[in-house]
């Protein structure tokens, strides 16, 4: 249950944070104020129930989490470069493509 919980939560942080970017209603400021606080919230909310599932005995072993994490990052720098690629062959926007470039360097860190 916490950890359907857990992934609920997600979907609602989400949504929220990507509500909050992308307002464009008159009442911009009033609703984008108000989403990046619910979006911190639903933060907390997170972190609350990932907590009790792993005080109640829920959980991974640190080796598959690193293995899995330098995956997550090995398979972004890949799709990275070829939409960074993309947008300089076939968008003509190297301001873009440089823009990638940079994450590229931050996930190859994080790796």
């Amino acid at each position: 249950m916490l950890n359907l919980l857990l992934a609920d939560e997600y979907v609602r942080y989400a949504t929220t944070r990507d509500y909050h970017w992308n307002v464009t209603d008159p009442e911009f400021s009033s609703l984008h104020l108000q989403f990046e606080i619910q979006f911190g919230q639903i933060a907390k909310w997170i972190d609350h129930v990932a907590e009790r599932a792993r005080s109640i005995g829920i959980g991974l072993p640190a080796e598959h989490m690193l293995a899995e994490l330098l995956a997550l990052h090995e398979d972004m720098i890949v799709q990275l470069r070829k939409d960074g690629q993309t947008c300089t062959e076939r968008f003509n926007d190297v301001a873009a493509a440089d823009f990638l470039t940079g994450l590229i360097g931050q996930h190859e860190k994080a790796a």
